[in-house]
């Protein structure tokens, strides 16, 4: 389930993971359903000229909105710099909904790992790292802290 960005979820999310001094900072966009798609579209990406990094939630959704968007054109091309973090999502069987491109461009691909049905045993692992060869560092969300094999936390 999708939460908007201002219900009570989101909200407590928000004031969980960030101090306030982030929190006056961050800026959270979403669509406008009274606009066109390439309307909307057009808004997200003119806003993030303003920002040294963004959280996409759902690359489909922005592909819905315009199908000639690119991680290497539309992105890191055109905001040389910035630092984007892409949610994709996956079909049953793990496979990257609408195909596997945006992810070849992508410099660094995470997967997350579900545990056993405990928070505490779900992880993040990169599967793709242009930049370290270390691929064996965890990161845990609810340790928010990178883990050792035997699930200790590192720091």
């Amino acid at each position: 389930m999708v939460e908007h960005y201002k219900s009570s979820l989101s909200i407590d999310k928000q004031v969980q993971y960030w101090d306030e001094e982030v929190q006056r900072k961050m800026v959270i966009k979403s669509e406008d359903y009274d606009a066109t798609d390439q309307e909307n579209f057009d808004m997200i990406i003119s806003s993030l000229e303003h920002f040294d990094f963004a959280i996409i939630d759902s690359w489909q959704k922005l592909e819905e909105m315009n199908r000639k968007i690119s991680v290497d054109g539309t992105l890191r091309k055109q905001f040389d710099g910035k630092l984007f973090f892409i949610i994709f999502q996956v079909t049953a069987d793990g496979k990257q909904r609408g195909g596997n491109k945006p992810g070849h461009d992508a410099d660094i691909i995470f997967e997350g790992i579900k545990g056993d049905g405990k928070p505490e045993n779900n992880y993040f692992i990169a599967r793709k790292n242009r930049y370290n060869k270390n691929m064996d560092l965890r990161y845990s969300p609810y340790y928010q802290s990178l883990l050792r094999e035997t699930n200790e936390v590192v720091f």
